[in-house]
């Protein structure tokens, strides 16, 4: 975990600030390099077989004061809190030299249990069908399964492989999960359906070295599964650099049903993740979020530690697969961002790694990106914020070194609720909720590949190819896309489908280099939901590249123009060639339908124009009664004729 020091004496009252910024759910910036309880001489390190061998209880040397049991109550009003009826929290604490874990209702802060049983000292926590899966990471190497309603017993604990460092797991089935692994270049396919004997834990593997960057490991770190795919970021820091950003980070798509990595740039020749604004995505320890508005994933980037100003908050649509850029920004909200969580389209609370050092949790708009109220400022520092299921209380995990704790706010109001920190025993560094009714879905994202065309897909035949009519990223194939469409082009800007001696031409055909666009017919083809009496058509077309004899009304543009539609056009459509673009003033008095309008015959000058290059529009359509009509579009058929 980036920046996580055992805490001791002095040195931690000097570091506790900065471990702030690196505390959240996996790793963050700097992770292995700075994570060292399995190195401190007080503490005896768990010892994991490198195959999924059954891993009793750790044995970890547990520090005096914490026992187990429940502790003394917080001194906190009792009583019913609002939204939260029948929810407990479930809580990880660690001092980075002892793991534990605690409990309490969210409707009587006061009962708190802690110190229930022992964990890895480097621990988050997944809530997945009635169970806890423990991830313990850097040094212990497993994910360990409790059941609440057996008083938390370990039901198994089995390993991911020494030095593995596993930050994540995602859930696909009963019996399928996958675990980010930090220290690895493979993403681990697990069975968690397994039993105390671990038989089968490890199902396999799915490769992510080609994400690595010179460090030869990609840092995994969080996943999520929308519509059928695997959602994992890649932080691709350098090790060697103390653990800095390098050129960028993606965000790796699997199949879930093939395991397979989705390219979603297919026209370069690597196989590419999304992309993200900035380098180094990270965000608290409770995984990757949908946006409750949208149904898109929630990706907070940091960039730097060092620096404010290189990172914000992002969406990844998981329909065109394409990072959409920050929506809340590190300049913006004034500080690192090292946790977030959005209530609403214009409500949201992040943890900032202030400039000034501190750590704040403050409210900001996702729609404006605009900070609002501060609700907490601490010297020490923050880590994982949550809203509970009812989604009217936040609750934020502060490891304040003499207060510890758990506190609570409305966000209805902004206010804490509690008197004070609820205390966990170890300082709390993840959370969760467990029980109680859950908060509305989001939406359900629009995921191409589907078969259904929906929000703003121009298309989806139900599979990811690329060759075909609909691409991968449910756009409609065209010339200039990147991707050559069998039966259709012979090349896609690149000459490498092409023989030995000829070019790649602008219209995506093959030919010899000296081979000369003679004559450009674009075919104008109408459609409208009514018969249609009036309407202008505007006919865009590439100046550079082509040409029409004259220009206004003249009759050598008239005479480049023939019609094709049976209905009566007056003056064949009235042309005005205005140089770049040709307009029609359409009027019939028979009425023109849905189908081949007209056809323009350009002049080539040079090379065949890329047939993208010319766009039609209609305006101002209406009936033979001229009441208008909606809806009514045109398209385009672009053929070079050519020597």
């Amino acid at each position: 975990m980036m920046r996580r020091l055992a805490i001791l004496g002095l040195v931690t009252v000097l570091l506790a600030p900065l471990a702030g910024c690196g505390s959240g759910g996996g790793s963050g910036g700097d992770d292995s390099s700075m994570e060292t309880p399995d190195q401190n001489p007080t503490t005896t390190p768990v010892v994991i077989s490198p195959s999924p061998t059954p891993l009793a209880p750790p044995q970890a040397t547990v520090s005096p004061t914490p026992t187990p049991g429940p502790s003394v109550p917080t001194p906190l009003p009792s009583g019913n809190l609002p939204g939260s009826i029948n929810t407990s929290a479930f809580v990880i604490t660690s001092d980075f030299q002892t793991g534990s874990f605690a409990t309490f209702p969210l409707s009587d802060p006061t009962r708190v249990t802690s110190n229930i049983a022992e964990i890895h000292s480097d621990a988050v926590a997944r809530s997945h069908d009635g169970l806890v899966y423990v991830v313990n990471r850097l040094g212990a190497d497993n994910i360990q399964a409790l059941d609440p309603s057996a008083g938390f017993v370990t039901r198994w604990q089995c390993s991911v492989g020494n030095g593995a460092n596993p930050h994540d797991i995602i859930f696909a089935a009963p019996d399928k999960a996958y675990v980010t692994l930090y220290g690895r270049t493979t993403l681990a396919i697990v069975d968690p359906s397994t039993g105390p004997t671990c038989d089968g834990f490890l199902r396999g593997t799915i490769d992510l070295a080609s994400f690595a960057d010179a460090d030869g490991l990609p840092e995994m770190d969080q996943g999520i599964i929308v519509g059928g795919r695997l959602y994992v970021t890649v932080q691709r820091l350098n090790r060697g650099n103390f653990f800095r950003p390098t050129d960028r980070s993606e965000v790796v798509v699997i199949d879930v049903a093939t395991d397979t990595v989705i390219d979603v740039d297919p026209a370069t020749s690597a196989v590419d993740g999304i992309v993200l604004s900035a380098p180094n995505p990270f965000s608290g320890a409770h995984g990757l979020a949908l946006d409750p508005q949208t149904g898109k994933i929630l990706v907070g980037v940091v960039g730097a530690f060092e620096t404010s100003g290189d990172g914000g908050i992002e969406r990844v649509d998981p329909a065109t697969n394409r990072a959409e850029g920050f929506f809340a920004t590190e300049t913006g909200l004034g500080g690192n961002i090292t946790d977030f969580v959005v209530v609403s389209d214009t409500q949201a609370y992040a943890v900032i790694f202030a400039r000034s050092g501190s750590n704040e949790l403050v409210r900001f708009d996702p729609s404006t990106g605009a900070r609002g109220a501060t609700l907490l400022s601490s010297s020490d520092f923050l880590v994982d914020v949550a809203l509970d299921p009812s989604g009217t209380l936040l609750l934020l995990t502060d490891r304040t070194l003499f207060d510890p704790g758990i506190r609570i706010f409305s966000v209805t109001t902004d206010t804490e609720v509690t008197s004070g920190p609820v205390g966990t025993g170890l300082p709390p560094f993840d959370l969760l909720f467990l029980g109680g009714a859950s908060a509305p879905e989001p939406p359900a994202p629009i995921v191409c590949g589907d078969g259904v065309t929906e929000g703003d897909e121009e298309c989806d035949d139900g599979n990811v190819v690329d060759e075909d009519a609909c691409l991968s990223n449910c756009r409609v194939a065209s010339c200039g896309d990147g991707v050559i469409h069998g039966g259709v082009e012979e090349c896609d800007g690149s000459d490498d489908s092409c023989a030995a001696d000829d070019l790649c031409a602008a219209d995506c055909f093959c030919g010899p280099p000296d081979d000369v666009c003679t004559a450009t017919v674009v075919t104008v083809a109408l459609d409208t939901p009514e018969i249609l009496g009036s309407a202008t058509l505007v006919l865009d077309y590439p100046e550079g590249s082509s040409d029409i004899p004259g220009s206004g009304a003249d009759p050598s543009v008239r005479n480049r123009v023939d019609v094709l539609t049976s209905a009566s056009l007056f003056s064949g459509g009235s042309p005005n060639d205005e140089d770049d673009q040709i307009v029609f003033a359409l009027f019939s008095t028979d009425g023109v339908e849905t189908g081949s309008l007209l056809a323009v015959t350009f002049d080539c000058l040079g090379a065949p124009p890329s047939p993208a290059a010319f766009t039609c529009a209609i305006e101002d359509a209406s009936t033979l009664g001229l009441a208008p009509i909606a809806g009514v579009t045109c398209s385009l058929e672009v053929v070079n004729e050519r020597d």
